[in-house]
């Protein structure tokens, strides 16, 4: 471009820095100042980036307005002045060794990014029919920031800070021509984050406590906080103290409901809120327990469900919980609940209490009383006669394996699913009887039923050690039958359960619908006893089965059997009935240890040089011991008769006598 006499404006001329400029002026010129060429030319070499082709300025000495004739005809060659550029070649020759420079770069629209973004990358459009050699990105303006990759078309910018950038992108083609662009980033600040605030959670209390420290907090993550102001937002009067603090102090309460407002604010002027809720309740009422009706059971039932209740006028009920006051020997279960059983009962009268606790706290207690009364005896066999007819006796075996005591009969286990087997059974004299047992195996293919071996070193005191070697065992229910007995009379079956190994493990077993339960591991002194068991048809059914645990076993048992014909009943009941009476009118008599084990003493008034009977019955009325003694009252009964309560009659032969329930327990 060549101006002549011109008259340029130095604030844009660097938007010429890609057009080669000659410029031409008259120093004397009075229509426009020489320093309409002066001043845009030096601008205009003063621009960054330098401009591709100097600029260059000639200046006419003496001439006015009129430049243009010795530009363009020549005429003005040599006649410049020598402190500007020369004349020194035509100005067609000038112009034509220039051709548009065919090279581009456009960085976009300006870009904005808000912290915490803190990079950006910055893309270019670049173009030049000769091929970009180079890129050179430089940042213009602004505050630090870190460039990477600053010789690529597209250039990463990070570690930025809130501010304005300006960044200039050169690039230079294969022919040395160049041509930049810049872009300007806005980093705007982080938005303020609003604070939280924690008002607490809500709160009960009762009356009289009318009083409250309600603990508030708050938190900014981009700040900290300035103020907090506790107000309330709804209920009745109360006094409000350190509203300002982050901690309330309410007073003065009365019962209702308040919802208190804590509202607090951060550096920055933003707010948050939060509420909780105080129920002041009225002074809490007790709450009201009630342990049922008062229970009366008579053995064999040795079991009760004591059905309890509880209310709360102005609540409800937080616990249960059961507790034995007074009595004998019991097992309590569901204690925490409002219903307790009760098992294991003896002859006596017990007192169980239900306490019950409220939701605040209080609590109340009710009892109930259960009285369990002897079993219905039956007649006792005369005195001096053998109360057991015949017994049979019965063991665990399999095919390799048996007790080999005379008197005992192997029991097979097992045998195939859904069949079962029949024994003929000899009694304790080893002689065959009528009597027959049929084993059933009804249980599915997955119930296990075997005969395991417990050991040499696994010695009883309640049968042979032989039998209490092998035991059965199922996880099942195995059920047996005994057919072949006498309708008229009534039979006892005690039961011999015990395995080696450790923890616990009880067995339950039924006969004729009745179940007992035992510990089964480790047991070698124990048994169950089922007295006067009547036979239906000549039948008794009996099973041994798990309760509510794994396994269950079974080693033997012994069925004795008992007449009591009707002629005997009236004197043998009255007999018992008289023992009881007697009992408690003689008390100067006593008998210990009680529970006894092996050996039961007697302690009284004795006469010297009598002779003593000496009778023990069990509860169901069968005599199970006898014997006479003569001034040996001091050396004790010797006890083998299986655990129980039984009832000892000693008669002397005076005509005294007295009597007194005992427990054996080994």
């Amino acid at each position: 471009m060549v101006p002549i006499a011109g008259n340029g404006q130095g604030l844009t001329i660097c938007n010429m820095k890609d057009v080669p400029v000659w410029a031409f002026h008259g120093d004397a010129d009075g229509t426009v100042s020489p320093y309409g060429s002066i001043t845009p030319i030096k601008d205009l070499k003063n621009c960054t980036p330098k401009p591709g082709t100097t600029p260059k300025l000639t200046m006419y000495p003496g001439v006015g307005h009129n430049s243009w004739d010795r530009t363009y005809d020549n005429s003005g060659m040599g006649k410049e002045s020598a402190q500007y550029d020369p004349f020194d070649m035509s100005i067609f020759d000038w112009f034509l060794q220039y051709s548009k420079k065919n090279i581009s770069v456009n960085l976009g629209g300006d870009k904005s990014i808000t912290l915490p973004t803190n990079s950006i990358s910055l893309n270019s459009t670049a173009n030049s029919s000769n091929g970009i050699k180079s890129y050179s990105w430089t940042k213009q303006s602004g505050p630090s920031a870190t460039l990477t990759n600053a010789n690529t078309a597209t250039v990463s910018v990070s570690a930025m800070i809130a501010g304005s950038y300006v960044f200039r992108l050169t690039i230079t083609d294969n022919t040395n021509a160049t041509a930049y662009d810049e872009i300007k980033v806005t980093v705007n600040p982080k938005p303020n984050a609003a604070p939280l605030a924690n008002a607490g959670s809500d709160k009960i209390i009762a009356l009289p406590v009318n009083s409250i420290a309600i603990s508030g907090a708050a938190s900014d993550t981009d700040g900290s906080i300035s103020t907090y102001l506790w107000s309330k937002s709804s209920g009745p009067s109360a006094t409000l103290q350190n509203t300002d603090k982050a901690t309330l102090n309410v007073t003065n309460m009365i019962a209702g409901s308040y919802v208190f407002k804590l509202t607090v604010t951060d550096n920055a002027g933003a707010t948050a809120s939060d509420e909780m809720k105080v129920t002041v309740e009225g002074a809490n009422k007790a709450p009201a327990a009630n342990a049922g009706s008062d229970i009366t059971i008579k053995l064999p039932v040795n079991s009760a469900a004591l059905q309890g209740s509880a209310s709360d006028s102005d609540g409800t009920i937080a616990t249960y919980s059961w507790s034995k006051v007074s009595g004998g020997a019991a097992n309590l279960q569901h204690q925490n609940t409002a219903n307790l059983s009760v098992s294991g009962l003896l002859v006596g009268s017990y007192i169980f209490r239900l306490t019950v606790v409220d939701n605040e706290g209080a609590s109340h207690f009710d009892e109930a009383k259960v009285i369990v009364n002897p079993a219905d005896l039956p007649a006792l066999p005369p005195a001096g006669e053998n109360s057991a007819l015949r017994s049979f006796k019965l063991n665990a075996a399999n095919s390799s394996v048996s007790c080999g005591l005379s008197g005992w009969n192997d029991i097979i286990f097992p045998i195939p699913v859904k069949t079962s087997k029949s024994y003929t059974l000899k009694d304790s004299t080893g002689q065959l009887t009528d009597v027959s047992l049929t084993l059933w195996n009804g249980m599915n293919g997955s119930t296990v039923i075997g005969v395991a071996d417990n050991g040499s070193t696994f010695k009883s005191t309640i049968c042979p050690d032989n039998v209490m070697r092998y035991t059965a065992y199922t996880t099942g229910n195995c059920v047996m039958e005994v057919n072949g007995l006498n309708p008229a009379n009534h039979y006892t079956m005690e039961f011999y359960i015990g395995r080696s190994g450790s923890g616990s493990r009880k067995t339950k077993i039924t006969v004729n619908g009745q179940s007992q339960t035992i510990e089964s591991i480790n047991n070698k002194s124990n048994t169950l006893l089922f007295e006067s068991v009547k036979p239906s048809n000549g039948k008794i059914t009996f099973s041994f089965g798990i309760d509510n645990d794994t396994w269950s076993y079974l080693n033997g048992l012994t069925i004795r059997e008992f007449d009591l014909s009707s002629a005997r009943s009236a004197s043998a009941n009255a007999e018992i009935t008289e023992s009881l009476e007697l009992e408690l009118s003689q008390a100067s008599f006593t008998v210990y240890p009680n529970p006894a084990k092996d050996r039961l003493f007697m302690k009284g008034e004795f006469s010297p040089g009598s002779r003593y009977s000496i009778n023990i019955f069990s509860l169901a009325g069968n005599l199970v011991y006898r014997k006479n003694l003569e001034n040996e009252l001091d050396k004790g009964i010797e006890l083998d008769i299986p655990n129980g309560m039984y009832i000892l009659k000693v008669q002397d032969d005076q005509g005294g006598h007295f009597q007194k329930r005992f427990v054996v327990s080994k």
